[in-house]
């Protein structure tokens, strides 16, 4: 356990400014059936990390004050993916957040969050070609820091397509309460290429609100994730300390995770944790209070142990359709999201810990509870803390892990080392909390590898662990198993095997209607011997562009002869008002000759917009006519000329290649080229 002076202990609550040594470098206690392991050590504090989403098993890692590292069969790459020329990194500052393109299988795209000077952040866009970044694009400059703490970092994109961020008040009260000209404190939204899209609630063009608002209100909010079904934001903000509490707060401060909708208020610095129910402000709109969807009260760091509040006496407790109703013998301190444990009641069945759904009143709350209806007296109730600085999240979605943890929201906390688990429905509701490791050192974020283990990174320690489950059955192993993707675009999901199969075994991928708005385009039958069966193979689906302007689905169903099938859901978001029109989406030539796709607008723009197609993947072709197609407001209807021609070469092989096509404000979409070799055999 560490010994922390009061006036250190507040920079370690509001983030990352100090990196004390891990409490634990070898992992710590874990549930009965999980392992855990070291994918690699040696680097310097590791704030972000996230998977390729290409089927190519490598780990993108950004390191506070270095660059972008990738990480592959366990171990860093001679080079940085990416360094940055200007880079400042006092306090909490430096390289933070990290996200791939939805449509990275085929733009190659990469944004990461920094800081670039004591007075400036920006959000960066890179080319991943060959395992190094560029074609260094700024997409959004000017975001706001004072060089110190609570910069944010949470980087993002949701299931719309849009990207979001997230920074912090700055550690100066700025950008707090009414203020909608600043981006501090707040969430923001844009385009995958920097420009405000539609939609975004606080948008007044000319006039004084930054149009890039999406969410007002936060603290310190350092990482963000998405509900793989729902698709809502979930947003982890880092609460007040002992010494700094907020007004009308008493006492702490909390650690805060929101379940956030488009226009919501997250209350700071009026607010931390006690959000009313109503709107502080009416304009531009009534701005609703978010309240947590999880929350605990923010403590010193105690060497790991869960802090428990002083307990409140419990009269009665009734169970009906899902949601417990609790009455207690004298005011209770809760709110909504507060994690409660109830012990020694008449009905062991209620003692359990819960989160609080509502409060009527100062003697009741509430809360999800799936078990059968039924009552109970007697016992206590006592708020729970985990620590002092909620860090990352992200939900588990894999078949790797028992079933009952599929849709489980997993955090940490970077000062007491603790991982905890929250079970949450499709709806957003959270019905259990619990410890699920210690003695993880400074657990900063965490992501789901396409092995479907849960991975760590250890700020202090320069590690990422892998927890795995060691009792996986000899069944399809799928990740992820949910997913959401726009029209035109490619995805991928990952299989392997949970044991060695005694004689080979062929997976096969199947449409599971006959309306599919999504195909297989690769993987669609994957093999597995007793040598690759733990290594995921890679299954790309691409999603078909259609006239309509609904939102689709598709599902799709793995089989192997003897094992239990397993099925992912795809849901597809239309880009029809935001993407170019292409007559079509493939092509198929022979070497030597060309083919063409025709290219419009959906709908007329403001002004001139101008398109361009760029080559992601392959070389066996090229674009030789409309490699930028400049439209107006007169002719964005009339379909202009893109002519593709495919190389002639010596050797005797198909080819595909990738190209994007599309302009600042436009959603990219993607043509694939089918290159058919014509040279005759060679003989052997």
């Amino acid at each position: 356990m560490h010994v922390i002076p009061t006036f250190l202990r507040r920079f370690i609550s509001a983030g990352l400014a100090l990196a004390f040594p891990a409490t634990g470098d070898a992992g710590g206690s874990l549930p009965a059936g999980f392992s855990e392991s070291v994918l690699v050590s040696g680097l310097t504090q590791p704030v972000s990390i996230a998977w390729a989403p290409d089927g190519s098993q490598r780990l993108f890692v950004t390191e506070k004050a270095g660059g972008i590292r990738v990480i592959r069969n366990g171990a860093p790459l001679a080079t940085p993916f990416a360094i940055f020329p200007q880079l400042y990194t006092q306090s909490e500052c430096g390289v933070l957040g990290l996200c791939f393109d939805p449509n990275y299988v085929a733009n190659r795209h990469v944004y990461v969050f920094v800081t670039i000077s004591a007075s400036e952040q920006r959000i960066v866009r890179f080319t991943d070609v060959g395992n190094r970044g560029t074609e260094r694009t700024n997409i959004l400059t000017g975001l706001p820091t004072l060089g110190v703490n609570h910069n944010g970092g949470a980087l993002g994109f949701g299931h719309d397509g849009k990207l979001y961020w997230a920074i912090g008040d700055n550690g100066a009260k700025r950008g707090v309460d009414g203020d909608l000209a600043s981006l501090a404190a707040k969430v923001g939204r844009a385009n995958a290429d920097g420009s405000v899209p539609l939609g975004n609630p606080f948008a007044d063009g000319s006039g004084p609100n930054n149009d890039y608002i999406w969410a007002t209100g936060f603290r310190n909010p350092f990482t963000m994730t998405f509900q793989p079904r729902s698709g809502k934001l979930w947003l982890n903000v880092v609460g007040s300390n002992a010494e700094g509490q907020t007004v009308p707060n008493s006492g702490p401060g909390y650690e805060q995770i929101f379940a956030l909708n488009a226009g919501e208020d997250g209350g700071y610095d009026d607010y931390e944790g006690n959000q009313p129910n109503g709107s502080r402000y009416n304009t531009p709109f009534a701005r609703p209070f978010a309240h947590p969807a999880l929350q605990y009260r923010t403590r010193p760091l105690t060497g790991g142990a869960v802090g428990v509040q002083t307990p409140v006496q419990v009269l009665g407790i009734s169970r009906s359709t899902g949601v417990d109703v609790v009455l207690t013998a004298t005011p209770h301190p809760y709110f909504t999201g507060n994690v409660v444990r109830i012990t020694g009641t008449t009905d062991a069945t209620f003692d359990r810990t819960f989160v609080v759904r509502s409060v009527p009143s100062a003697t009741t709350f509430t809360a999800f509870d799936a078990g059968a209806d039924g009552s109970a007296s007697g016992g206590q109730a006592a708020a729970l803390s985990f620590g002092s600085s909620i860090t990352g999240g992200t939900f588990y979605d894999s078949s790797a892990f028992p079933a009952g943890s599929r849709g489980n929201f997993f955090f940490g906390d970077f000062t007491s080392g603790l991982l905890i688990r929250a079970k949450v429905n499709e709806r957003g509701k959270t019905s259990d909390v619990s410890v699920f490791s210690t003695g993880q050192g400074s657990p900063v974020d965490l992501a789901v590898g396409p092995d479907g283990a849960l991975y760590v990174a250890d700020f202090a320690a320069g590690a990422i662990r892998r927890i795995a489950w060691t009792q996986a059955p000899a069944d399809l192993l799928v990740t992820p198993t949910v997913f959401k993707m726009r029209e035109g675009g490619q995805a991928n999901f990952a299989v392997r095997l949970g044991s060695a199969p005694i004689v080979p075994v062929v997976v096969t991928t199947h449409g599971a209607s006959q309306n599919q708005n999504a195909v297989v385009t690769a993987g669609e039958m994957l093999t597995f011997n007793a040598t690759n069966w733990n290594v995921p193979q890679p299954v790309t689906i691409a999603a078909a562009t259609d006239a309509d302007d609904d939102d689709e689905s598709s599902e799709f169903v793995l089989t192997a002869p003897g094992l239990a099938a397993e099925t992912v859901s795809v849901s597809i978001t239309d880009t029809s008002a935001e993407a170019p029109l292409l007559s079509v989406n493939t092509l198929t030539i022979n070497e030597g000759s060309g083919g063409n796709v025709f290219v419009s607008l959906p709908q007329r723009p403001a002004g001139n917009v101008t398109l361009s197609v760029r080559r992601t993947l392959g070389i066996a072709a090229r674009v030789v006519h409309g490699g930028a197609l400049v439209f107006t407001p007169a002719n964005f209807a009339t379909p202009q000329r893109v002519t593709i021609y495919a190389n002639q070469d010596v050797n005797t092989r198909d080819a595909v290649v990738r190209f994007i096509i599309g302009g600042r404000g436009y959603t990219a979409r993607g043509i694939t080229v089918n290159a058919l070799d014509n040279d005759p055999l060679r003989a052997p």
